[in-house]
Protein backbone atom coordinates (compact mmCIF):
# COMPACT_ATOMS: atom_id res chain seq x y z
CA UNK A 1 0.00 0.00 0.00
CA UNK A 2 1.31 2.97 -1.05
CA UNK A 3 1.74 6.17 1.56
CA UNK A 4 0.22 9.43 -0.83
CA UNK A 5 0.95 11.54 2.07
CA UNK A 6 -0.93 13.06 5.04
CA UNK A 7 -1.76 17.00 5.51
CA UNK A 8 0.47 19.03 7.19
CA UNK A 9 -1.55 19.96 10.12
CA UNK A 10 -3.03 16.77 10.43
CA UNK A 11 0.73 15.48 10.59
CA UNK A 12 1.76 18.02 13.42
CA UNK A 13 -0.85 17.73 15.38
CA UNK A 14 -0.76 13.70 15.47
CA UNK A 15 2.90 14.03 15.84
CA UNK A 16 2.07 16.23 19.51
CA UNK A 17 3.29 19.70 18.80
CA UNK A 18 -0.18 20.91 18.59
CA UNK A 19 -3.00 19.54 21.11
CA UNK A 20 -5.82 20.16 18.52
CA UNK A 21 -5.87 20.22 14.42
CA UNK A 22 -7.42 23.63 14.40
CA UNK A 23 -3.97 24.60 16.66
CA UNK A 24 -2.31 23.38 14.32
CA UNK A 25 -3.87 24.79 11.14
CA UNK A 26 -4.06 28.46 12.64
CA UNK A 27 -0.02 28.17 12.96
CA UNK A 28 0.49 26.46 9.27
CA UNK A 29 -1.73 29.34 7.63
CA UNK A 30 -0.11 32.15 10.23
CA UNK A 31 2.87 31.41 8.25
CA UNK A 32 4.76 29.51 11.11
CA UNK A 33 5.27 26.39 8.96
CA UNK A 34 7.25 25.74 6.13
CA UNK A 35 8.12 22.73 3.86
CA UNK A 36 11.20 21.91 2.35
CA UNK A 37 11.85 25.86 2.99
CA UNK A 38 8.50 26.62 1.03
CA UNK A 39 5.55 28.38 2.76
CA UNK A 40 2.33 26.41 2.75
CA UNK A 41 -0.77 25.88 3.45
CA UNK A 42 -2.77 23.35 5.83
CA UNK A 43 -3.81 21.23 3.55
CA UNK A 44 -0.64 20.47 2.09
CA UNK A 45 0.62 16.85 2.10
CA UNK A 46 3.66 15.71 3.59
CA UNK A 47 5.42 12.23 2.26
CA UNK A 48 8.74 10.79 3.50
CA UNK A 49 11.56 12.56 3.05
CA UNK A 50 10.06 15.78 3.33
CA UNK A 51 11.78 18.74 5.94
CA UNK A 52 9.03 20.64 8.34
CA UNK A 53 10.52 23.93 9.30
CA UNK A 54 8.17 25.03 12.75
CA UNK A 55 8.24 28.15 14.96
CA UNK A 56 6.67 28.47 18.09
CA UNK A 57 6.96 31.18 19.82
CA UNK A 58 10.77 31.57 20.35
CA UNK A 59 11.41 27.49 19.31
CA UNK A 60 12.36 26.47 16.22
CA UNK A 61 11.77 22.92 15.04
CA UNK A 62 13.89 21.27 12.09
CA UNK A 63 11.99 17.78 11.44
CA UNK A 64 12.90 15.13 9.05
CA UNK A 65 9.64 13.04 8.02
CA UNK A 66 10.24 9.70 7.78
CA UNK A 67 7.16 6.96 7.94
Amino acid sequence: MAVDGVRIDTWLWAARFFKTRGLANEAVAGGRAHVNGVRVKPSKDVRPGDTIELSIGEVRWTMAVTT
